[in-house]
C-alpha cells in the first residue's frame, strides 16, 4: 500500500483537485481510494456531482475502507498544525 497526502497551508490553492487528479491517475494503476480530509468535503462533493474511478471516504469512514487498496490519496484541510503534519509522516513509514 502506498500512501500519497496532498497539504498546505493556504486555501483555496487546488489540494482537493489535485487530490482527486493524483487519485484518478493511480485508479489506472491499482485499487484508490481517496480520503477526504479537509471540511470543505470537496472530493466527497465530486464524487456525487459525477462518476470517479475510486472510491471517496472522509476521515471518519477511512479506516474502514483503506485495507486492501493499493493506494490511498489523503486531502488535507488547509493550515496543518504540527501536530497534523507529524502523524501524516508517521503513516508513511
Amino acid at each position: 500500500m502506498k500512501i500519497i497526502t496532498v497539504t498546505g497551508y493556504k486555501g483555496g490553492c487546488g489540494k482537493s483537485m489535485t487530490a482527486i487528479h493524483v487519485a484518478t491517475y493511480l485508479s489506472r494503476l491499482g485499487d484508490v481510494v481517496l480520503v477526504d480530509g479537509d471540511p470543505n468535503r470537496t472530493a466527497i462533493a465530486w464524487s456525487d456531482r459525477s462518476q470517479l474511478p475510486f472510491l471517496v471516504a472522509d476521515e471518519r469512514k477511512a479506516m474502514k475502507v483503506v485495507q486492501g487498496r493499493d493506494f490511498i490519496v489523503i486531502d488535507t484541510p488547509a493550515r496543518p498544525d504540527s501536530s497534523d503534519l507529524k502523524e501524516l509522516a508517521a503513516l508513511h513509514n
